[in-house]
């Protein structure tokens, strides 16, 4: 997951939502390379990958619970 807020909000939200309890890892884009570099359009941009860190799917724009349990064949 990354984002452009303050440090220290991002940490919070992390602390909050306990995402490192399943497995995100949060960093900050300061410099705002990412939309580019992955030719992203819209935000939110999801990335979903397999525990094997492999690629499963990306979805621009929000995405509720079923689509992103879709996303992962459930």
């Amino acid at each position: 997951m990354a984002t452009t807020q303050p440090f220290n909000d991002m940490k919070a939200f992390a602390a909050k939502y306990k995402l490192a309890n399943h497995g995100i890892t949060v960093g900050r884009d300061i410099a705002y390379v990412m939309p580019p570099y992955y030719e992203m359009k819209n935000l939110p941009y999801l990335a979903f990958y397999d525990k094997n860190k492999k690629l499963i799917s990306t979805f621009e724009g929000g995405l509720g619970i079923p689509g992103i349990l879709k996303a992962f064949g459930r």
